[in-house]
């Protein structure tokens, strides 16, 4: 079941995953996700430990302390240091790696208006809002985070190569066939 959590206008982490699954280490398990950055010491990190807290507690009961110190630091456990993530902009917080092996409905501002993938929300870097689950394996020792919501809150530094691109900064106006371009013919009808 799980302890459900929202956070409000968080940053967006890797967002690769969030419309194609992809099969976690070749294990025949494909699965949606993305990453969500939090500031250290920060109102969202103090959300999550709280939800983190009461599941283990909930799952594990007497054993809850143990596990958790076990696993803090492991890919098992939901909320990660990003501090040796390969990616700069991960160094000095942390963040939430979040999966769900189902799509995972993803909206714009206006909640009524489903994004696709085509439309480049979310993408690294931006905020959004997120609604999750932290739930804890009573098998195997994991506190996971299962994706259930995303929604578009606004643009933010794009991290890495990812986020959208303004094509009037790249491109320039071409002209209709048979329209004046500004440049005069070549005498001749070619360069060649």
């Amino acid at each position: 079941m799980g302890t459900e959590v929202t956070l409000e206008n968080v940053r967006c982490g890797y967002a690769g995953q969030l419309f194609t699954a992809k099969d976690y280490q070749n294990q025949g398990k494909p699965r949606y996700g993305l990453n969500i950055l939090i500031d250290r010491g920060s109102e969202h990190q103090r959300i999550v430990e709280q939800a983190i807290i009461a599941e283990a507690n909930a799952v594990w009961k007497d054993q809850a302390g143990v596990k958790l110190a076990a696993m803090k630091g492991s890919d098992k456990f939901v909320l990660r240091s990003g501090d040796a993530h390969k990616v700069e902009d991960y160094h000095g917080k942390i963040y939430l790696a979040l999966y769900s092996v189902r799509p995972v409905p993803v909206v714009d501002r206006d909640p009524s208006v489903q994004l696709l993938e085509i439309s480049g929300k979310p993408y690294g870097g931006c905020y959004v809002n997120v609604v999750f689950d932290v739930y804890a394996a009573k098998v195997g020792g994991a506190l996971s985070g299962g994706l259930k919501l995303v929604q578009f809150v606004g643009d933010g530094p794009p991290i890495g190569t990812s986020g959208p691109i303004d094509p009037t900064t790249r491109f320039k106006n071409i002209a209709m066939p048979g329209a004046a371009v500004g440049a005069a013919p070549v005498p001749g009808g070619g360069l060649i």
